[in-house]
C-alpha cells in the first residue's frame, strides 16, 4: 500500500468507529485486504485495524501523523 491508501484506510476505520459507516461500499474490501496483508483475523475488530495500522505508520517513519489524524476524531493515542 502507498501513503495516500493507507491514509484512506485510516479515514475509513476512523469513520467507522465513530459513526458506524464507512467511507464508501468497496472500503471493506481494501480494509479486508489489509488485513490480510498483516495476518489479522477476518473478523478482527476496527479498533484492532486501527492499532495495527498505527504500527503500520510507526514502521514507516509517520508515527506523528497518525498520532495527529488519530487526535482529531478525539482518541487518545500514547
Amino acid at each position: 500500500m502507498n501513503r495516500l491508501q493507507l491514509k484512506a484506510l485510516l479515514s475509513s476505520v476512523m469513520m467507522e468507529i465513530k459513526h458506524g459507516a464507512p467511507i464508501t461500499r468497496n472500503a471493506i474490501g481494501v480494509k479486508n485486504q489489509y488485513k490480510k496483508m498483516v495476518g489479522l483475523p477476518k473478523n478482527a475488530s476496527n479498533m484492532t485495524v486501527l492499532q495495527t495500522l498505527g504500527g503500520t505508520y510507526a514502521d514507516n517513519g509517520l508515527a506523528h501523523e497518525f498520532k495527529t489524524f488519530v487526535r482529531k476524531f478525539g482518541f487518545q493515542v500514547d
